[in-house]
């Protein structure tokens, strides 16, 4: 199986960033690659063999393909796919941002991840005109892209945030069950994202989710593996190391700017995590 790596499609145009549109008229060999991609299927049907499953997809149907993940297109018909390969981190991709987004959570973090449960059922569905609109803003980024003018990655950054953005808002429109159940966890990502600093208990993020705490419990922990206590605890963690790596604030400061309690718990709680107390993971940055 053949491993595609990014300085094959990424950094075309000196950005971590490429898309094209495909008309696929014989079948792909089985193949990954190390960067995700974005699979947007704008004509046609075709059965899409993804790891150990085969998922049949037809126009409209939008999908995240994490990096390493084999793939190929099987007895397609008139099949036209349009492929959004990116690696965020390496864009400055504003992430801070995308959390706060709980359709963004839910299409680009929990999908993929639920895949294994759910098969493909939980994809992003786009109406025609929605997948109309989306196909000019996947042009404009392709234009941008081989544009070489001043500004140009610039211009492409914001038509890729544009995309990506106008996609999560979509799947928070999804009418079906598991979508709703999978926004449901997003829109707890978010509120947490804006709420960590808060003394929170399960029923407000229950509350959050319009499920009641025994099913977000159940849903969460089959996403994320985590409880959704754990990860509200994950998230303050994550955010103190952000603080102890970028600020001057004492450590006890930080642990309360965070939402813990007290000093010991922080320390604990941390350490859990990382292995080292905060102040030891604070001499321990270059």
């Amino acid at each position: 199986m053949r491993r595609l790596q990014r300085s094959e499609y990424l950094y075309r145009y000196q950005l971590p960033l490429f898309t094209h549109v495909i008309h696929v008229s014989s079948p792909l060999p089985m193949h990954h690659h190390d960067y995700p991609e974005l699979a947007i299927v704008v004509e046609g049907t075709a059965r899409h063999h993804i790891e150990d499953s085969v998922y049949d997809v037809a126009a409209g149907d939008v999908y995240l393909l994490p990096a390493d993940t084999p793939h190929c297109f099987v007895e397609s018909r008139d099949l036209v796919v349009s492929n959004v390969m990116f690696d965020l981190e390496k864009l400055g991709f504003p992430f801070r941002e995308a959390r706060t987004c709980a359709g963004f959570r839910a299409l680009f973090d929990l999908e993929p991840k639920l895949r294994k449960v759910h098969g493909l059922t939980a994809r992003l569905k786009l109406l025609s005109p929605q997948l109309d609109y989306l196909m000019r803003m996947q042009a404009d980024l392709e234009a941008e892209l081989v544009r070489h003018e001043a500004g140009d990655s610039f211009m492409a950054l914001t038509v890729l945030s544009h995309m990506l953005g106008y996609l999560g808002r979509c799947y928070l429109d999804m009418p079906n069950a598991r979508t709703r159940a999978i926004s449901g966890i997003g829109s707890v990502m978010r509120y947490v994202e804006l709420h960590y600093p808060e003394r929170l208990t399960v029923e407000d993020l229950a509350r959050a989710s319009n499920m009641s705490t025994s099913t977000l419990h159940r849903h969460f922990r089959a996403a994320l593996g985590a409880s959704p206590i754990e990860y509200l605890i994950r998230t303050r963690v994550q955010h103190a190391r952000d603080l102890l790596q970028e600020t001057t604030l004492s450590v006890t400061e930080i642990g309360f700017e965070c939402g813990f309690e007290s000093p010991d718990y922080f320390s604990r709680c941390f350490r859990n995590a990382t292995g080292l107390s905060p102040r030891a993971y604070r001499k321990a940055m270059p």
